[in-house]
């Protein structure tokens, strides 16, 4: 990324997560920023199919691993 694009995909991210915050609903910047990236890979011809699949999988098992964990502390 050059410096306008990342300062696109920051601006984006920050715009994207203020207007989900005014109409409640929940999300992660993490999320948001990283889809605007990808984007700006793919748009590019620059996207690493798998750095892509990494980040794909860890967004997958975030939520079994979550609900396995709390059931366990519970």
């Amino acid at each position: 990324m050059n410096h306008g694009q990342g300062f696109a995909a920051n601006l984006s991210t920050a715009i994207f997560g203020c207007a989900g915050k005014l109409v409640r609903i929940a999300g992660s910047t993490t999320h948001v920023s990283g889809r605007f990236a990808f984007w700006n890979g793919l748009s590019t011809g620059k996207a690493n199919p798998r750095v892509v699949s990494a980040i794909v999988f860890s967004w997958l098992i975030t939520l079994p691993c979550a609900e396995d964990l709390s059931g366990l502390i519970y």
